[in-house]
């Protein structure tokens, strides 16, 4: 419904389709790598302190990705993780910079331990 103007019975407001998120032809994505032999995934978000971890892949759209890319976070990086409350964000170490990321990100950081 569109405020301010009346429209006729009957008619159909017509919409532009949306964009696949993070699939378009501008989206640069990263594609995920595969993991070594014997190594178990998890997310960013269930990472212990203390330990280094391997980035395998990012899950969600292109936003995201670029977002997290230009703060260094791509696949095949080495991180480390300084603090991971339960519910505050987590804090890790990349490329010689200490980042704080929060829950909702660090969900869809796919790691590795090294």
């Amino acid at each position: 419904m569109v405020f301010g103007k009346k429209m006729k019975a009957g008619s159909k407001r017509s919409r532009k389709p949306k964009a696949n998120a993070g699939h378009g032809p501008g989206c640069s994505t990263p594609l995920p790598t595969a993991p070594s032999q014997g190594s178990k995934l998890l997310t960013l978000a269930h990472a212990v302190p203390g330990k280094k971890y391997r980035i395998i892949r990012v899950e969600g759209e292109c936003k995201l990705s670029s977002r997290l890319c230009a703060m260094g976070l791509m696949p095949n990086e080495l991180l480390s993780v300084y603090t991971a409350s339960r519910g505050g964000p987590v804090i890790i170490a990349i490329k010689g910079s200490r980042f704080a990321i929060g829950r909702g990100m660090t969900n869809r950081i796919i790691i590795e331990e090294t």
